[in-house]
């Protein structure tokens, strides 16, 4: 430690070699000054071409380009931006130039490794004492005769110099995980991407009657109509689909369609009964990890009107528009008005099947287009009557969900697979 000056220095609780002392005796400030009128020309470092919290200089201006009178650094010397230091704005450039006065610069010593100290200066330890002590309130600072007085644990220079390299390759060892990382994800979003058209030409095949094979044996679903429908006056189309199907609307197959309450009953604030909005549904999934709660008292009156019941459809029509989900849960719960509520004829229709008619890709490109607003989409019951479903046998239906959740489980397993082998090689590479 010869050649630095040491004010009481402190070993207790340090390696043998190390000692703690002030900034202030180990930093000088450089106190060069540069004048813009004298007509040279240096880079300019600004606050702004310093990276938060990365030690890094971004980028410089030009010196011509600057009207006040600025510090001069060295190639070599630290870089500390003094105003709202939180922002952690400290670096060692590799070029010579001129700087904001909002920056201290503090040159070499042969006696430390200036590095070190700038690792010392970005830790989330001196950011935070920096944070607590800035002053000024629209142009916060952190003032020397605070910032002199912290102490900072000093190895010898031959150990701060292990300890920079060390710090160093780790930090390189982070950035190209980092990397990797940003491109692991980029490829899990290609995945997922593919994976979704994937399910989505699925879809398309079995509505179209090429997911499965027909069977002569099976019921035609107009049959099913005639014997199960009481209104005679119902419409449907059977031209240019395949055998046995029909393509009739939505309110046809379905003995009730209505919606939740229109007035935002008030929280319970025990959690008595489940209420149920556009943001607990996704394609396929019922979610109440996220659920808010009415009173018993709210929940009989909008229960009165709108009762979903297990393999009840639940449809989205305010917000999140589009979205089905089959109804798996055994508790009674109440709805807002943001879902719809489809009841469908199980006689003639598969509540599985129409959940994912509903959802297929075709299905929902139609369905926005009669949606109304802007900053809220939104359909109105009448719309969701008149959505035309295309309807197999039932026996058909039972086929083609068994087929559709077979498949979309392998693609599942797959991604998941990929997932995890794609992390496992990016860990054990990072280890290694």
């Amino acid at each position: 430690m010869k050649g630095i000056n040491l004010l009481k220095p402190d070993t207790e609780n340090l390696p043998k070699g190390w000692v703690r002392t002030t900034l202030a005796y180990i930093l000088n400030q450089r106190k060069d000054k540069f004048d813009p009128k004298s007509g040279q020309n240096y880079p300019f470092v600004g606050l702004e071409h310093i990276g938060s919290h990365s030690r890094t200089v971004i980028g410089h201006g030009d010196s011509t380009n600057t009207k006040s009178t600025k510090s001069v650094f060295q190639c070599g010397d630290i870089l500390y931006g003094k105003l709202r230091p939180y922002l952690n704005k400290v670096s060692i450039p590799n070029f010579k130039g001129v700087c904001s006065t909002d920056i201290w610069v503090f040159q070499q010593n042969k006696n430390m490794d200036n590095k070190y100290v700038m690792l010392f200066l970005s830790t989330n330890e001196f950011v935070h004492f920096a944070r607590n002590n800035m002053s000024g309130t629209q142009h916060p600072r952190i003032k020397w005769e605070k910032f002199s007085k912290y102490l900072i644990p000093l190895p010898p220079l031959n150990e701060q110099k292990r300890i920079v390299s060390k710090l160093e390759s780790i930090f390189a060892q982070i950035d190209a995980a980092k990397e990797r990382l940003l491109e692991l994800q980029g490829r899990m979003q290609s995945g997922q991407t593919s994976l979704k058209s994937l399910k989505s030409s699925v879809l398309k095949q079995a509505f179209e009657g090429r997911l499965v094979p027909q069977d002569p044996k099976d019921e035609p679903a107009e049959v099913l109509l005639e014997k199960n429908c009481k209104d005679s006056e119902i419409n449907y189309e059977k031209d240019n689909l395949p055998e046995g199907w029909i393509e009739i609307k939505l309110e046809s197959i379905c003995t009730k369609i209505t919606d939740g309450s229109h007035n935002s009953p008030p929280n319970s604030p025990i959690g008595e009964i489940p209420y149920v909005t556009a943001k607990n549904i996704r394609p396929k999934k019922l979610d109440f990890t996220n659920i808010t709660y009415v009173t018993k008292e709210s929940h009989r009156e909008i229960f009165a009107r709108c009762n979903p019941e297990k393999d009840d459809v639940l449809y989205t029509k305010d917000g999140t528009v589009g979205y089905a989900v089959v109804n798996d849960h055994d508790c009674e719960f109440s709805l807002l008005s943001s879902v719809a509520l489809l009841k469908p004829c199980r006689a003639i229709v598969n509540s599985y099947y129409l959940e994912n008619f509903l959802n297929s890709p075709t299905t929902y490109e139609s369905v926005i287009k009669n949606t109304s607003g802007t900053a809220l989409r939104r359909i109105i019951l009448k719309r969701i009557k008149e959505i035309k479903i295309l309807l197999p046998p039932l026996n058909e239906q039972q086929r083609i969900v068994s087929k559709i959740e077979s498949i979309f489980a392998r693609i599942d397993t797959r991604c998941r697979s990929i997932v995890f082998t794609s992390l496992s090689n990016l860990l054990s590479h990072m280890i290694h």
